[in-house]
């Protein structure tokens, strides 16, 4: 897979697992500090993939060393393996209806998140945003 399209990929993905996480966070009441945190960092990394989906990363990629592409490559699996954890996550905490038509209802969210939960999905993110990040600056140098 070329850089473009792997970074294509990624944003295609990443604005696919922020939907649900996004619909989550907006169906749940309260305002908790575990909450706040994961909706800023859900509203960063939109940010990042909105970055990402307006960089013209052909011409920004073009002249690129095999080298300098394969930890392009790196970096996209790391980000992928990031987003699938938060995907699951956001699977674990949506459930199907009990009314058979396919529609998903949000957990209770405070007795599905755990501090050890908590902890975990907000670590992911912030691999997930870092990762980003990183993959941002790579290909805007």
């Amino acid at each position: 897979m070329d850089g473009a399209s792997a970074i294509i990929g990624i944003v295609a993905f990443g604005f696919t697992v922020f939907n649900k996480v996004d619909t989550i966070l907006k169906t749940v009441r309260g305002a908790s500090e575990e909450l706040a945190t994961l909706q800023e960092l859900s509203t960063d990394i939109e940010v990042l993939l909105l970055a990402l989906q307006r960089t013209d990363t052909d011409a920004h990629l073009r002249f690129r060393s095999p080298e300098e592409l394969a930890y392009l490559d790196r970096l996209r699996a790391r980000t992928q393996r990031c987003l699938e954890q938060v995907e699951v996550f956001a699977e674990k905490v949506q459930r199907p209806s009990r009314n058979g038509q396919g529609v998903r209802r949000i957990k209770m969210f405070n007795w599905y998140i755990k501090k050890n939960d908590f902890d975990d999905i907000a670590r992911k993110m912030k691999d997930l945003e870092s990762s980003l990040g990183l993959m941002m600056a790579f290909v805007n140098s």
